[in-house]
């Protein structure tokens, strides 16, 4: 069983309001924001940021605009070059 709290996470951006909230379990809002957007990403038209709401297990609804940072991936293969 998961021992975080049980946040409510919906992008009114998207069209949605709390009646469409998805449950994220997290240790705070922000990290519910960034798992939401996580998840979300790829059926989003990969967007680079988006705000969304956050509805805390008291009640307390707060926006978080999360912002994705694309990280260098770095690969080698062997050179088609002739070698020395």
């Amino acid at each position: 069983m998961d021992d975080r709290n049980p946040f409510l996470v919906w992008c009114e951006e998207a069209g949605e309001s709390d009646q469409d909230a998805e449950e994220s379990f997290a240790d705070s809002a922000a990290e519910a924001a960034e798992e939401w957007a996580e998840n979300r990403h790829a059926d989003e038209d990969y967007f680079d940021e988006i705000d969304v709401c956050v509805k805390a297990p008291d009640g307390t609804v707060s926006k978080w605009t999360v912002t994705v940072e694309m990280e260098p991936t770095f690969s080698a293969s062997p050179s088609k070059a002739k070698s020395r």
